[in-house]
């Protein structure tokens, strides 16, 4: 009996153990399996979380960056709105002797058009070190009959800049022109109102610096004159070297020592051209109370290519005058030798004087008036003599902060002792002007 009991309880342990060990295997499997869910799940989240971060770098980068870039374009605008002006002019004139002829005088109603940019960043060693500068102007000229034909000229000048320390910079430019006037005026011969087309190409470099407390500068300039077809004879290149030193006085005042060398060469033509030195000592600034500008004098020699020789005594002097605030007075004048382009020996002994003003009436703030006289004589080696005349009045009147309109009268003559020389003309001008 007992055994029977003992078997009956080893059955019943082994149907338990059994059922048990049936039941902790699916349990394992299904731990294994929710295990290995929540990895993936856990897996998944956390690829998740990493795209939502780089999307949520990638959204902040390009804002930061559109931020930035929206600074930049901003900056960029306000420094061209600073720095870049522009202008345009339109003048209807009358000219009672358009090729300045002794007799058979020619008049006609003009209509002039000029336009044109002007950008001049601000370089500084705290501001910009390197900066681009250009000036581009457009000039057309047309004439109500058929007195001529109508003209147009192009100017354009670009260069670079830049600053290596404050007192330390170097400037490169170069300018491009496309000019087109009559034969008498450019090459000294020709039919009157014959037109000629004249490029002029020019190079340019100056380096400034100081040794100590005295500020210097050097500069090289090379100039290429080009004219149409058959007036290719004056064709000719100037070159240039120049070195300045400065004595810095009180006051903004400076004295200062100019050397210049130059060279002139007619590519087409014998023995035509000539070379010079010249040396200048002279101030600049603040010369005396209330008078601000420059004067200086020089000494010279011009060696010409046929064997000739001149020297020189020259003088300049630009000074400005402000005894009131509404009232200026400009003064210019000076003395040279200039060779002349036709024939590349001959010169003439240069004398002109400049006076002009400028008042802006304190009741009338939107006028400006303005009046000036000038005279420049010529004293060629070859025994003629003439003497130019200028006189002109002008009133503007400021109609807006862009625009403002003037007239204004003006006189030429020449008066020489080679009677078909001479010369009366009188221009009257209605001009509009917008600077933007």
């Amino acid at each position: 009996m007992k055994l029977k009991k003992v078997l009956i309880i080893l059955i019943i342990s082994c149907i338990g153990f059994s059922c048990y060990a049936q039941v902790s295997r699916r349990d394992v499997i299904s731990l294994t399996l929710d295990y290995y869910e929540l990895k993936q799940k856990a897996a998944t989240k956390k690829e998740k979380l990493e795209e939502k971060r780089e999307r949520i770098e990638k959204e902040k980068r390009e804002v930061v960056g559109g931020e930035k870039w929206e600074r930049m374009k901003a900056l960029f605008k306000k420094y061209f709105r600073e720095n870049l002006k522009l202008f345009a002019e339109l003048s209807l004139e009358y000219n009672d002797n358009i090729y300045r002829t002794h007799t058979d005088e020619t008049s006609d109603f003009i209509t002039r058009f000029s336009a044109g940019a002007n950008f001049i960043p601000k370089v500084t060693e705290e501001v910009a070190k390197t900066g681009i500068f250009f000036s581009l102007r457009g000039d057309a000229l047309g004439y109500s009959s058929e007195s001529s034909e109508s003209t147009g000229n192009l100017y354009s000048k670009v260069g670079l800049t830049h600053r290596f320390t404050k007192i330390h910079g170097i400037t490169f430019d170069f300018g491009a022109d496309k000019i087109l006037a009559t034969a008498s005026e450019i090459t000294g011969t020709g039919v009157v109102g014959e037109l000629v087309d004249h490029w002029r190409i020019s190079y340019g470099a100056k380096l400034d610096s100081a040794v100590g407390r005295f500020p210097w500068d050097a500069s090289y300039r090379l100039e290429e004159n080009r004219f149409e077809g058959k007036f290719d004879y004056s064709d000719y290149d100037k070159e240039v070297v120049s070195f300045t030193g400065y004595i810095p006085l009180r006051g903004k005042r400076n004295l200062f020592a100019e050397y210049e060398m130059g060279d002139v060469e007619y590519p087409n033509r014998l023995n035509a051209g000539w070379d010079y030195d010249k040396f200048w000592l002279g101030a600049r600034g603040k010369i005396f109370r209330k008078f601000d500008g420059l004067i200086k004098f020089g000494w010279g020699n011009y060696e010409f290519a046929n064997g000739r020789e001149k020297d020189t005594e020259d003088w300049r002097a630009e000074l400005g005058y402000t005894p009131r605030k509404n009232f200026i007075l400009r003064f210019a004048g000076g003395q040279s030798i200039e060779p002349t382009t036709y024939t590349g020996d001959d010169h003439s002994k240069q004398t002109d004087l400049e006076f002009s003003c400028r008042y802006l009436p304190p009741k009338l703030k939107k006028v400006i008036l303005g009046a000036g006289i000038s005279w420049t004589n010529y004293d060629f080696d070859t025994g003629r003599e003439d003497d130019l005349w200028q006189y002109y009045a002008r009133g503007d009147y400021k109609m807006n902060k862009w625009f403002r309109i003037a007239l204004r009268y003006e006189h030429n003559s020449r008066d020489s002792n080679i009677p078909i020389r001479e010369y009366e003309q009188n221009i009257v001008s209605l001009i509009l002007r917008g600077d933007f």
